[in-house]
């Protein structure tokens, strides 16, 4: 079984897999799904959609400082009808939790802070937050 939900312009739910067995009683399948019903409402409760409803106050592990946006992402986004806010909300959110132990390796040892998203088939968007997060950058990779 697979799950999709959309949330900040990804499948949130895309990690959440099971598979059951050819032979898997009725029993077994019951728990499997009852397990994988948890978690879905689990990410779902989570999501950047849910907070907003529930108005709760986004998650930021880490200053972001100056926020720049290059005219290349400007005019992407714009043609896309996306937010830069967008970006910037998901890069927090992706370091607010994903891998805790390699967010705080990362923050005590002041290196940069860099998301890489897909915007679509054609185009990508890098967010980078400097090291003394002075400043966030999003730009397109050739923008470097």
């Amino acid at each position: 079984m697979t799950a999709g939900y959309d949330s900040q312009g990804r499948n949130i739910l895309e990690s959440l897999r099971v598979t059951l067995p050819e032979t898997a009683n009725a029993d077994t399948i019951r728990k499997a799904i009852a397990e994988f019903s948890a978690a879905i409402d689990a990410r779902v409760a989570e999501s950047y959609a849910v907070r907003l409803i529930r108005n709760e106050a986004q998650k930021q592990p880490f200053r972001l400082g100056t926020t720049v946006v290059t005219p290349g992402v400007l005019a992407l986004l714009e043609d896309m009808l996306l937010d830069a806010g967008h970006l910037l909300s998901r890069h927090a959110d992706d370091w607010a939790g994903e891998d805790p132990v390699l967010e705080q390796f990362v923050l005590a040892d002041g290196g940069k802070l860099m998301s890489v998203y897909r915007i679509n088939d054609a185009h990508t968007v890098w967010v980078i937050t400097e090291a003394d997060h002075s400043a966030t950058t999003i730009l397109l990779p050739d923008e470097y």
